[in-house]
């Protein structure tokens, strides 16, 4: 029933002073369900009428006052000075006399002869026992004055004392029961703070221990007994809806939101130590500890590093840093200092590379040092200091990351390091036919050895670069979709463990196999993903390889202006020292030649060779600068330099002679042409060019379009890119 229907039933105890007799009333309900707001509107009522109204609303925090509420009452009665200060000072003595009684019984009757009395009296059960003691009195004056007493409780309810309660029970009084109302978790702690003290505390501990929350830990953090726990859920339950008498996750946190700081850290500390006693994981306790702030004693590093260590196992890279830079924060031993540094670096390569090289200093010497200072040369594009690093790590228990090190040392300098050809481990195995990818081309071996790699690394465990280039493999061995399939997991993966530097490689990847397979505006988009979710300077050399590819997808949807900016962003000096670098050119240079500066294109394209050549980095396959250097020089009517045929692997002599089809296919795929422009120029599936081009890879001992020889452009053509005209997400 609405407030008004509630107070209708209230309109009818005034009729009764018509004939000189008083009534009562107990407005009784849960928490949030209105009590208050009926009080409000009968009182406003009844002085509309002309009753005189005297109301006063019971707290908890004013019920250590000896006659307050009393007080209260008195203070808003139609009284002359002289009676109003005389009753003052008898409730300041705070003696129990029957003197008091008569006075205040006498006034309200004095009151009443003119016009009806009206009492309101908000919660009480947080009434102060001498207060009880005088309105039990006055109750009792009902009977023979026109004097309404309407009082207001809270059920259920956890007051030790409720004396008022008691002596309504001895009286015939209207009793009316408001249902429950849902109140919204934001505004409980609101509601709760005139209510008894331990209801509160069991609400926060409640919100604090969320999904763990049980009566007996309720108890032990809220520090209230049993009994206390049972009635606050029941007041709780009446309220807000609980699931299986708990907050629901949205609903806990709100009301934390709404805890002050410094009880809520507390709580949180107090929260670790009680799971921590009770045997809780430790990624349970550390949320705890990492919401306090703070380590709550020694024994809470140890549950840190714990919960790093099994998040590290989970691939939750973010949760490992937060716990291990609370530790570090905290102060630790020297030995355990650099124990917690090597496993906080570890974790930060997933999600934040910058912080990673940056922390380089804080390690002592040691196998770990030397596989951080590998990767902080591979991130740096320092050749010979990543080299010199590799040399160093010969501990057999650092195998793996030495050989998986060796093969991303490979994938940004474009030359292998000298291993032994004897090893029989399986996956060194299997990192070397990835290894001969560049230089001697694809094979169905290499093919094998990604797969194997593919499903047997994990995310968050094998080095993100050795995944990327298995992938890549994929793609140059003549399986694009596979290699497709194998990115949107890889992708799916790293986003969901908030690995964002594997995330951003991934998605990197996933733009060039998009890009090998004719996807333009797929590619597009996902290089400027990747380019979006690390910042340029977390990149390191990396930087270009994205950019690369995000250059050649634009040229090819001839997005020009989306192009030139790309092309006219800042990258680092010695990126240009790697693949990367060369790759960077390259696309750039062909940029220049779409967007008709001959000139520019020319300076890119001759720097791209000269440190191809000087570095002894030109791998055709990968970065085939050759026929677009020569369209430069014929547009600038220029004589190009004599050069020697591109070496590509395995591409000296076909395998098998092309077939007519197939040969028409390679003419089109070699001036940039996408897969379906392709089939709509030739009147054939796109299905069946991927056929073709497959078969023609294949002959030819290439890796991708990019890759196919000068001898298939047609006669007098120009070499240029694509003409595909789309937007993004558009398929190509």
């Amino acid at each position: 029933m609405t407030v008004l229907g509630e107070c209708e039933k209230l309109r009818d105890l005034l009729v009764a002073t018509d004939r000189g007799e008083g009534r009562i009333a107990l407005v009784s309900g849960a928490l949030g369900s209105g009590k208050s707001a009926v009080l409000a509107e009968f009182g406003r009522e009844a002085a509309e009428s002309g009753a005189v109204v005297l109301g006063a609303a019971c707290s908890r925090l004013d019920q250590p006052v000896p006659a307050g509420i009393a007080g209260q009452l008195l203070s808003a009665a139609p009284l002359p000075r002289e009676t109003l200060d005389r009753m003052i000072g008898l409730l300041a003595a705070g003696e129990k006399n029957i003197r008091i009684v008569h006075e205040l019984c006498g006034i309200l009757r004095e009151l009443s002869r003119s016009r009806p009395v009206v009492i309101t009296l908000d919660d009480i059960q947080f009434a102060d026992d001498f207060s009880a003691w005088l309105l039990s009195s006055v109750i009792r004056q009902t009977r023979s004055a026109p004097i309404v007493v309407v009082l207001t409780e809270c059920l259920p309810c956890l007051a030790a004392s409720h004396r008022l309660r008691a002596e309504l029970d001895r009286h015939r009084h209207e009793l009316i029961r408001l249902e429950p109302r849902p109140t919204p978790a934001r505004s409980l702690l609101a509601r709760l703070r005139k209510q008894d003290r331990r209801v509160l505390g069991v609400v926060a501990a409640m919100a604090v221990l969320g999904a763990e929350a049980d009566p007996g830990l309720i108890g032990e953090l809220a520090e209230v007994s049993a009994a206390v726990v049972t009635s606050a859920l029941d007041v709780l339950s009446s309220a807000v809806p609980l699931d299986g008498g708990r907050f629901r996750p949205s609903d806990a946190a709100a009301i934390m939101a709404d805890l002050p700081a410094d009880w809520h850290s507390e709580l949180r500390t107090r929260a670790a130590e009680v799971l921590y006693r009770h045997g809780a994981a430790p990624s349970t306790v550390a949320d705890h500890i990492l919401a306090a702030g703070r380590p709550a004693e020694k024994w809470s590093l140890g549950v840190l590093r714990a919960a790093a260590s099994e998040a590290s196992a989970y691939g939750d890279a973010r949760l490992a840093v937060r716990c291990l830079e609370l530790c570090l924060a905290a102060g630790v031993g020297e030995q355990e200092r650099v124990d917690v540094s090597r496993a906080l670096v570890r974790a930060l390569w997933l999600v934040n590379p910058v912080a990673a090289v940056r922390r380089h200093a804080s390690f002592a010497e040691g196998s770990d040092c030397a596989a951080h200072a590998v990767r902080c040369a591979l991130w740096n594009g320092d050749e010979a200091a990543a080299a010199a690093a590799l040399g160093s790590l010969g501990d057999p228990a650092d195998k793996r990351t030495a050989d998986e090190l060796r093969l991303v040392f490979q994938w940004v300098f474009g030359r292998a390091l000298p291993t032994s050809e004897k090893d029989e481990d399986p996956w060194a195995e299997a990192l070397r036919a990835l290894s001969t990818v560049c230089g001697q081309g694809c094979s169905d071996r290499a093919n094998v050895a990604a797969e194997n790699i593919l499903h047997g690394g994990r995310v968050g465990e094998t080095t993100p670069e050795v995944l990327a280039v298995a992938v890549l493999t994929l793609m140059h061995g003549g399986e694009p979709e596979r290699a497709s399939s194998w990115c949107d997991r890889l992708v799916g993966t790293s986003a969901q463990r908030g690995m964002r530097a594997p995330h951003a490689l991934f998605l990197a990847v996933s733009a060039e196999v998009a890009l090998n397979c004719g996807r333009t505006a797929k590619a597009a988009v996902e290089a400027r993903a990747a380019l979006d979710l690390l910042p340029a300077h977390a990149w390191g050399v990396q930087i270009g390889y994205p950019l690369a590819t995000l250059l050649l997808a634009e040229v090819a949807c001839d997005r020009l202006d989306d192009a030139a900016a790309t092309a006219g962003g800042q990258v680092p000096e010695t990126m240009h020292a790697t693949l990367f670098g060369l790759r960077y050119l390259w696309a750039r240079g062909r940029y220049h030649l779409a967007a008709h500066h001959p000139l520019a294109a020319l300076g890119d394209l001759q720097k791209c060779r000269k440190l191809a050549k000087d570095q002894e980095r030109d791998l055709p396959a990968l970065v085939p600068w050759r026929s677009d250097l020569a369209e430069a020089n014929r547009r600038l009517g220029r004589r190009a330099d004599r050069e020697p045929a591109a070496r590509l692997p395995n591409a000296a002599v076909p395998a098998a002679p092309l077939s007519a089809a197939e040969r028409r296919v390679a003419e089109l795929a070699a001036l940039g042409h996408t897969n379906r422009e392709i089939s709509q120029t030739l009147y054939v599936t796109v299905s069946t060019v991927e056929q073709h081009l497959t078969k023609v890879y294949r002959k030819l001992g290439v890796n991708s379009r990019a890759s196919l020889p000068a001898m298939y452009l047609p006669r007098n053509t120009p070499v240029q890119v694509s003409s595909c005209r789309q937007v993004a997400g558009r398929p190509a």
